[in-house]
């Protein structure tokens, strides 16, 4: 689990990064969308994963 939260940092990170990238001229709006939905992907694992590890917790 640390290290999906680790990514998610480092995603947020570059989120930052490229919403100024765009402001700039550099990428696409386009481009700029591709990293938002990896973000919601990874937001939508790590929540699985922490809903499948609790009900395992509190099964035992």
């Amino acid at each position: 689990m640390q290290f999906l939260y680790i990514a998610r940092g480092s995603l947020a990170e570059l989120k930052t990064q490229l919403r100024i990238a765009v402001s700039l001229g550099y990428i696409t709006s386009e481009e700029n969308e591709l990293l938002s939905r990896a973000y919601q992907l990874l937001n939508a694992l790590i929540r699985v994963i922490t809903l499948r590890t609790a009900k395992r917790t509190n099964n035992q």
